[in-house]
């Protein structure tokens, strides 16, 4: 049993360069082919002789998916340094307790690290990792002032894709973080990062009710943004839940620290039209536009502004793909209808400045009954339109 559990092991490492430390099944003729790493749950004794019988092989492994029960039995038996290490996936379930882990810290190559888990570690930084050598994030961790604390070490990220929760007060931001509270000092520098995605949740948000609250019922995300400095930064994702409110100062501060975005998506967002205008204004460089369950941001106001023939200088005008779906309906047709088509003129009518919109996917829900007879004319003649 032993031996042949060696061999598809040291196999599976040389194949696939990939370990997924979890249980065996419970007899041979159950293992999985060499090439496929999904075992059925864990149970710490298992973990632990899978770990020493591989442990012989650890110099050689370039990807490593380690769970709750696994992490235990790989710090009992540590294999040394994971040299050639460039893939990390840790899904945990319990708290780190104890004396600061440092399994990790010795991995030269590491460059992709993926973290899941609500609290995985304390303030005292009890998970060591060679933060500044990652390219490649992603991080699950309710707690935002500890995001902020890694991010803070990750100074070579590209890509980087955090869930995380909301501040409840300012008063309870400012205490647990030695961030500054003025929106125009950043001490996050990413010089680097090209995509960030940023998925905001909470447990009490309400989230799939989109009734309006007051104000103070409201979850605060604007301090995450405060600190944040990218310069670099080209695509940016933000998924919110119902009850948090825009953060507009501190977004607009962060804006003016992140010049070159051209690729932004808002989903459960309660962004108004001027805030949106607001938005748009300040990134003349966007080409690709989403909104997902945006009630309160197209109207005829936002629609207007967004017309490449009625101002000096058209917003967005690099603006090439639109992705708009369950949007509301607060808004006359025939002013989107001008809009769209003002930006996909067959006839050699549109602005020289203003770029020619390529793509377009809408929702029936919140549009007019299609067809769109002139939807199909701008079809004709090159927009790829998407009806879902």
């Amino acid at each position: 049993m032993c031996d042949w559990m060696e061999r598809t092991a040291q196999k599976t490492i040389w194949t696939s360069c990939t370990h997924c430390l979890t249980a065996p099944p419970h007899s041979p003729s159950q293992f999985p082919s060499p090439t496929t790493r999904n075992f059925p749950a864990p149970h710490a004794s298992s973990s632990a002789t899978i770990v020493e019988i591989i442990a012989s092989t650890a110099s050689r492994w370039k990807c490593l998916k380690v769970d709750k029960s696994s992490f235990e039995a790989l710090k009992e038996s540590f294999p040394g340094p994971l040299t050639v290490l460039k893939d990390l996936n840790l899904r945990f379930n319990v708290d780190l307790l104890g004396a600061p882990v440092d399994l990790f810290l010795g991995c030269s190559h590491l460059r992709r690290l993926s973290i899941i888990r609500n609290s995985l570690w304390r303030r005292d930084s009890l998970l060591r990792m060679p933060w500044h050598q990652l390219t490649d994030l992603q991080l699950v961790e309710s707690d935002p002032a500890l995001c902020h604390s890694i991010l803070l070490q990750c100074k070579n990220l590209m890509w980087a894709r955090i869930t995380t929760s909301h501040w409840d007060t300012v008063d309870a931001y400012a205490p647990t973080t030695s961030l500054p509270s003025d929106v125009d000092a950043p001490n996050i520098t990413l010089p680097f990062l090209k995509l960030l995605k940023i998925r905001f949740e909470d447990d009490d948000s309400g989230e799939g009710s989109n009734d309006d609250s007051d104000d103070d019922d409201f979850c605060l995300v604007g301090p995450f943004f405060t600190p944040l400095c990218l310069p670099a930064l080209r695509a940016l994702e933000l998924r919110f839940t119902y009850n948090t409110s825009w953060p507009a100062r501190e977004f607009t501060a962060f804006q003016k620290r992140s010049p070159k975005i051209t690729r932004i998506s808002l989903e459960n967002c309660r962004i108004t039209s001027q805030q949106l205008v607001s938005v748009l204004r300040r990134t003349p460089s966007l080409t690709a536009f989403s909104l997902d369950s945006c009630f309160n941001c197209i109207d005829n106001e936002s629609l207007q502004a967004l017309s490449g023939e009625n101002h000096p200088r058209p917003l967005v005008p690099r603006l090439q793909e639109i992705d708009w779906r369950e949007i509301g309906r607060y808004y006359d047709p025939a002013v989107f209808e001008a809009a769209i088509t003002s930006r996909c003129s067959t006839d050699g009518t549109a602005p020289l400045d203003v770029a020619k919109l390529k793509k377009m996917t809408i929702t029936k829900a919140s549009f007019a009954p299609d067809p769109f007879d002139w939807l199909r004319t701008l079809v004709e003649h090159g927009l790829k339109l998407n009806i879902i």
